[in-house]
């Protein structure tokens, strides 16, 4: 089946779009369907990531399906430059701690997401992999920003 990209303001109309019936199918972060998927609303048919996911035991790996495929993804903090390093430092560390917390990783990991914890340095090498990991095939997609 050919597929066509169709751009939504963000995952909450795409899936209200899927779960009408609208469009057959959307690529999204597990946290955005996860909620529909457990209500019966929506199937998840894979995960992209290298294993599966905690949140979802029963549903395979894009590797387990027959697509060669991963793809992660990650959230970042970012504050404007020149942030004063004290100031970023005493963020990172309350952003650290808090992640160690067993309630926040519970949370976290309900949302289908992984609780890591990177600072600002390790967070840049982080982006520049992915910026190249993707730039090839985007390119070769001939897909263009609109």
């Amino acid at each position: 089946m050919p597929l066509t990209h169709v751009p939504y303001k963000g995952g909450a109309p795409a899936a209200q779009d899927l779960i009408g019936g609208q469009i057959p199918l959307m690529v999204d972060t597990a946290s955005e369907t996860i909620e529909h998927h457990k209500a019966g609303k929506v199937r998840i048919l894979a995960v992209t990531g290298e294993a599966r996911n905690r949140a979802l035991p029963d549903v395979p790996t894009l590797k387990e399906t027959g697509i060669n495929s991963t793809a992660d993804a990650f959230f970042g903090l970012y504050g404007p430059p020149g942030m004063p390093a004290d100031l970023v430092a005493r963020i990172d560390r309350a952003v650290a701690d808090a992640l160690k917390a067993p309630e926040i990783q519970e949370r976290i990991y309900g949302f289908g997401l992984v609780p890591n914890h990177a600072p600002g340095p390790q967070l840049a090498v982080t982006q520049a992999e992915h910026l190249k990991k993707w730039e090839t095939p985007i390119k070769a997609s001939g897909f263009k920003a609109e």
